[in-house]
């Protein structure tokens, strides 16, 4: 949906040349406007709808202006340049920790209640936006049932067929090997990189990249490739069509995080907005769009049901708990790792 390092962060993307003029504020005066920089696509529309609309109809006079093109290298590049444009952020998960404290406003909880939120998911510079998921999908009228979690997706023998994976190297398939080698999902980090690209040899013919959530889609109601690691949002549209299962027995944490960039004009409304984004009314009304679980507490209970077998926060206990200030420190190294990996 996923970036970014991890597929969020492979969606937003390296800033591209010409960018630039997105930094510049139009169309509205800027004591009347939020401007929230978030993603494209169905999750853009669905916070649109759940989130940024019912917050102007709570605020006559209101404006709430969307960039669709965020990515954490856009962030740092207004701040470092003094030219922030945006108040209001969708991060990566890797992006919010305290090194990042230099393009980040810390959150005010004194606005928020740090309490109404999951473990772990209100910190210094950053809040929750939803506890999304990579997770082990399959279809049963094509491959069996493979339920052995990640060692599932590395049996060829009991489970031939193609594989599809994100052609990203912090996506979770790292994890996901080495897990399948036998490391405890508790004991990943530091990753051991060598061992997981020997465990990926076994399996690197059967592999098919994909890039978007769309491909995942085509892949496997097709059947081209009935075994994967797959977004969430994607297996809802899977599901519809063929006979998806998901395996929960590993899944792979994931997820955006709300931010707001340094020197914002308009850090007071943008904690406001923040906390209005996370309210319980507004992170159910997301769950009628996407199946992507709620980090505010008192909104896990009334999670659309409609989704009920693909919130992550019925498998929490199975959740592989990703290190992305590791995968922040380490991606260059790894994504050029990986490239020669798949060169060889």
């Amino acid at each position: 949906m996923p970036m970014q390092i991890t597929r969020r962060s492979a969606l937003m993307g390296a800033l591209a040349a010409g960018s630039l003029p997105f930094f510049t504020r139009v169309g509205f005066a800027e004591s009347s406007t939020l401007t929230v920089a978030t993603f494209g696509g169905p999750f853009g529309d669905a916070q649109t709808k759940a989130m940024f609309k019912p917050f102007e109809a709570a605020r006559p006079g209101l404006k709430v202006g969307v960039d669709p093109g965020v990515s954490d290298t856009k962030l740092k590049t207004m701040v470092d340049m003094n030219a922030v444009s945006w108040d209001v952020v969708v991060m990566s998960p890797t992006m919010g920790f305290e090194t990042d404290a230099q393009w980040l406003e810390p959150i005010d909880y004194t606005v928020l209640n740090k309490d109404d939120f999951l473990p772990g998911y209100a910190q210094t510079y950053r809040v929750g936006v939803a506890i999304e998921g990579t997770v082990m999908a399959y279809r049963e009228d094509l491959i069996g049932n493979p339920t052995e979690g990640f060692k599932s997706l590395f049996d060829l023998e009991n489970f031939p067929g193609k594989r599809a994976l994100y052609r990203y190297p912090s996506s979770g398939f790292i994890e996901a090997a080495l897990i399948a080698d036998g490391v405890d999902p508790s004991a990943l980090y530091p990753l051991d990189i060598e061992r997981a690209f020997a465990k990926l040899d076994t399996i690197k013919s059967e592999i098919i990249w994909y890039e978007s959530g769309a491909e995942t889609v085509q892949l496997m109601n097709s059947g081209e490739a009935p075994l994967g690691l797959i977004w969430l949002s994607s297996a809802t549209a899977i599901a519809a069509a063929s006979k998806l299962k998901l395996d929960w027995t590993n899944w792979i944490v994931d997820g955006g995080w709300w931010g707001v960039p340094r020197g914002t004009p308009n850090k007071d409304l943008a904690m406001q907005a923040i906390k209005f984004f996370t309210d319980p009314a507004q992170q159910i009304a997301f769950t009628e769009h996407l199946p992507y679980a709620p980090t505010n507490k008192k909104a896990v209970d009334g999670a659309n049901p409609k989704f009920a077998d693909f919130y992550t926060t019925g498998h929490l206990k199975n959740a592989v708990d990703v290190d992305y200030q590791w995968w922040n420190q380490n991606i260059a190294a790894m994504e050029e790792r990986f490239q020669a990996w798949l060169l060889a």
